[in-house]
């Protein structure tokens, strides 16, 4: 602002440079109001058009704006105020250069909302990204669990079946009672099969159901201990995990040993896991077990489902048979911990 605009607008306050200075400052902003409306209107207009084409009319809002400001400058003004400047005495004049002195204020503007315009569409853009990456990754974990579930039913029903053709071999009557005990297990278990996530408590109900239909054959050979607090019974578990770990106690620790022995399952809270043990006291470490399809598929799904805080350990009983612990967060019902 010139010494003679500040005089004049002092002579026309009555000598009041605040009250001037803050009145002059009031009419520039009310003058360049426009130019940021149409700035705005420019920004938005154009929010999903190219670069080139937001740069374009940025460029002509603030072209236009700087033509409005210059006009609406001018009617603010107070009567007499470029009469009495000789310098601004030409209105043309004092319209060009209100112009061009709008220009850069509007193009910093325009150039300031450009930018964090972009930043905001970028980081939009790599929220979506991740959103899409997460969907992804989840898409593939389910993919591969539901892969690891279709070797394990097989693996299920077809050890099942050979119990019911060894069973067949040496008594008839047995074996027939034995089918219909396995159509109304296999009635209830199947739809569980295709589902990847469960409960400890529906899984100790189907792995109870499996162990009646094996003592059919064991007889004596067969004895069963649960200590699973009720509490935990709501526990979330993936389907058939545990009735794989029973199964492989009954293959390779009870079967190979003559006088058979004892099924435990045991579940605790450690914290804020769950851990639960079936022990066998069967012929231990002395025969090949955890290779097998079972323990390989449960530590497998056991990684994809929970990362590290999934865990399944083998260790030897001191008074022979094997004890399989698995650990996992706890998840309340309706629930189900993923990988970190």
């Amino acid at each position: 602002m010139s010494i003679n605009a500040i005089a004049c607008v002092n002579k026309l306050l009555g000598g009041n440079v605040v009250a001037g200075s803050a009145l002059f400052v009031g009419r520039r902003f009310v003058s360049a109001l426009p130019m940021l409306i149409l700035i705005t209107m420019a920004d938005n207009a154009t929010a999903r058009s190219s670069t080139p084409a937001r740069v374009a009319a940025f460029c002509g809002a603030v072209v236009l704006g700087a033509v409005v400001y210059a006009l609406a400058f001018q009617y603010v003004q107070p009567a007499g105020w470029i009469a009495r400047d000789g310098t601004f005495s030409d209105g043309t004049i004092f319209l060009v250069m209100q112009f061009f002195q709008a220009l850069p204020y509007g193009g910093l503007a325009a150039a300031l909302l450009f930018y964090f315009a972009h930043e905001q569409r970028h980081t939009r853009a790599l929220q979506n990204s991740s959103v899409a990456k997460l969907a992804l990754d989840r898409q593939t974990i389910e993919a591969r669990l539901q892969a690891l579930q279709a070797q394990i039913e097989p693996h299920f029903l077809f050890n099942t079946l050979a119990n019911v053709r060894l069973l067949y071999e040496g008594d008839a009557s047995r074996a027939k009672a034995l089918i219909h005990d396995l159509a109304d297990y296999l009635r209830a278990a199947l739809p569980c099969m295709r589902e990847t996530g469960s409960t400890l408590g529906r899984e100790l109900a189907l792995v109870q159901a499996y162990l009646r239909i094996l003592k059919v054959r064991m007889g004596e050979r067969l004895d069963v201990s649960v200590e699973v607090p009720a509490d935990l019974c709501g526990a979330s578990l993936p389907s058939m995990m545990l009735t794989t770990l029973v199964e492989n106690a009954i293959k390779h620790g009870l079967n190979p040993r003559p006088e058979g022995g004892t099924i435990a399952i045991r579940a605790e809270r450690y914290g804020t896991a769950v851990r639960i043990v079936v022990t066998d006291d069967g012929v231990g470490f002395q025969q090949k077990r955890g290779a097998g399809i079972g323990l390989a598929n449960t530590r497998a799904r056991l990684a994809s489902l929970y990362g590290e805080a999934g865990l399944l350990t083998l260790e030897a009983n001191l008074r022979g048979g094997v004890s399989a612990t698995i650990e996992l967060p706890y998840c309340a019902p309706g629930t189900q911990a993923t990988a970190s």
